[in-house]
């Protein structure tokens, strides 16, 4: 019988930095945050998971020149593949507040030249369902192109879904055989839609639960959780709340 075990990780124990431009929220350690948890449950292909936001007309600059201008209507997410390294940046040209998950996973491969990817995903085609943005490089439906439709290839056994999750609406996902180990590792993360809180997770909510619903595990936004999964393990995830919620799920073989 397929197991499935889900470790809550809250939103008010990620690390918290306000530099003035942005205000930061590091998931896993970062900068002056370190915490062993991650390290402990063995998540190590997935390094980052912050939470930006970026003040109006402030920005830091990267090292080779790429500009690439991201508008959520339009559906916009950029890969980064650092290869032997780069300095990135971030610039908000809006009115009004920015706000972006930064994510970094350990590259498998080495000597790579440092290379962009650009993808849309609109919001409408994410309803309800997983839609997947993000996964290795070889799989099915990925193609290794600055611009195309489909994942970005990534040179990690790593694959990123999203979902904007009505309320009263469940989803579902199997955790595939690994490859590598014994068991399938994921991270689920509810992202923090209704603005600014570095209190007690707030907002949207949700339910996560394996197939069989025996124990349901609650998280609300700016929230998330560790997984770790047989093949073949399914997962519930249910908006028990009034409003819409926004979702990200890393799953690592």
């Amino acid at each position: 019988m397929s197991s499935l075990q889900i470790i809550p990780h809250r939103s008010n124990k990620r690390g918290n930095a306000d530099h003035g431009w942005s205000k930061v929220f590091h998931t896993f350690s970062f900068a002056m945050y370190q915490t062993n948890t991650h390290n402990h449950y063995g998540h190590w292909h997935l390094r980052v998971l912050n939470e930006d936001r970026v003040q109006p007309f402030t920005d830091f600059v990267e090292t080779i020149g790429n500009i690439e201008i991201l508008k959520r209507g339009l559906g916009y997410t950029q890969m980064i593949s650092v290869g032997t390294g780069i300095r990135h940046s971030e610039k908000n040209n809006g009115e009004d507040e920015a706000h972006l998950l930064q994510i970094w996973a350990i590259l498998t491969t080495a000597n790579l030249s440092p290379a962009y990817y650009i993808r849309h995903f609109l919001d409408e085609d994410k309803y309800d369902k997983w839609v997947r943005t993000v996964a290795p490089v070889g799989s099915k439906g990925v193609r290794d192109q600055r611009e195309a439709s489909g994942p970005s290839p990534v040179h990690s056994p790593l694959t990123v879904f999203v979902t904007l999750l009505s309320p009263d609406k469940e989803i579902f996902l199997t955790f595939p055989r690994p490859r590598f180990c014994c068991s399938s590792k994921g991270y689920i993360h509810v992202i923090q839609t209704s603005g600014y809180n570095a209190g007690n997770g707030a907002g949207g909510r949700i339910s996560v639960s394996a197939g069989n619903r025996r124990v349901e595990t609650v998280l609300r936004e700016g929230d998330g959780a560790y997984m770790m999964a047989d093949g073949g393990s399914e997962l519930v995830v249910t908006n028990t709340g009034d409003s819409t919620v926004e979702i990200i799920l890393i799953d690592m073989e």
